[in-house]
């Protein structure tokens, strides 16, 4: 079998420990046996956070994503801001919401309240937020909102 080949198996295999994914992520710039990685549920959070930067739909789809973000609400403490905002303003996961609500992170909070694609329940907090901290008038968010929803 050849070495990628190895490697890729690696990646897929539910069986491998997290501690070897963990490696075989930061050892490889191999799209196919990153998006396995991405993919595999026994794959750590850390690095989880780290692959939501360039595989996105893979981690969201990982089976038991739901379920790291229930263990660990603050999961998304370990996603750089770069990446958190992006999600923000294109496919907002709800949990990213309601955790950047918590943080008070006004970049944050303004992306969400201008993503239409986040439901109502989520981003009407968001939205009311932004208000009270004055951000409104400009940009995509406009003070009439509120009164849309």
């Amino acid at each position: 079998m050849p070495f990628n080949q190895k490697k890729l198996h690696l990646a897929e295999n539910r069986e491998t420990p997290a501690e070897a994914l963990a490696a075989l992520a930061s050892s490889t710039r191999n799209v196919r046996i990153l998006r396995a990685i991405a993919k595999n549920p026994n794959t750590p959070e850390t690095t989880l956070a780290h692959l939501l930067k360039t595989h996105t739909s893979e981690v969201l789809d990982n089976p038991v994503f739901p379920l790291l973000l229930l263990e660990n609400p603050d999961f998304w403490a370990l996603v750089d801001s770069e990446t958190r905002f992006r999600l923000c303003k294109t496919a907002c996961p709800c949990s990213l919401a309601q955790w950047a609500l918590g943080q008070k992170d006004r970049i944050l909070l303004r992306s969400i309240a201008s993503n239409t694609s986040i439901p109502d329940a989520v981003r009407l907090p968001a939205l009311i937020e932004v208000c009270r901290n004055g951000d409104v008038g400009s940009g995509p968010i406009q003070p009439i909102e509120l009164y849309h929803l």
